[in-house]
């Protein structure tokens, strides 16, 4: 509110001092030729939290009350290939951050499996457009152990390990 406005550098930071949440954010007044080159990052205590494609018109909601920074930055191209990261850190204690890349628009589900390959979680699932993505798992609610994390799309399957240390 307030009609506040952003430089045009490849980023900026946004410090979130809020005592009401959710807090909604609404990005318009975009240039054209620019509207899918920025994303906004959830930052809590230093880390990435969650990620928004800015687009004309969208609507952003942060309902984390640890959120405490909001960077936008300017996104890279298309990624050229389907890509599951190593979480971060690893082993953690008690979340963790799980990254990807998609090089299309497609059906995805992100799902967390414990040992018995019983599904714990499921961080993601539907239709995503192509892009670089970042999901953080709380996994304040299980058991410490060993964990395998799947992203698997319509052209994609890879599954990774993951350690919780309680």
């Amino acid at each position: 509110t307030g009609d506040y406005r952003l430089t045009e550098s490849e980023e900026a930071a946004i410090q979130v001092q809020a005592t009401d949440y959710p807090i909604s954010i609404t990005i318009s007044n975009l240039d054209k030729n620019k509207i899918t080159d920025y994303v906004l990052e959830e930052m809590a205590d230093g880390v990435e939290v969650g990620s928004h494609k800015i687009e004309e018109g969208s609507k952003i909601v942060i309902t984390r009350v640890d959120v405490s920074l909001l960077k936008i930055t300017k996104q890279e191209t298309v990624p050229a290939t389907y890509n599951l990261e190593q979480n971060y850190p690893n082993p953690f204690n008690p979340s963790t951050t799980i990254k990807f890349t998609l090089p299309e628009n497609t059906n995805a589900t992100l799902s967390i499996y414990n040992t018995l390959g019983q599904k714990v979680a499921e961080l993601i699932n539907g239709n995503i457009e192509a892009g670089r993505y970042s999901y953080r798992w709380d996994a304040g609610n299980v058991a410490s152990g060993i964990y395998f994390y799947e992203l698997r799309t319509d052209n994609f399957i890879s599954v990774k390990k993951m350690l919780l240390i309680r």
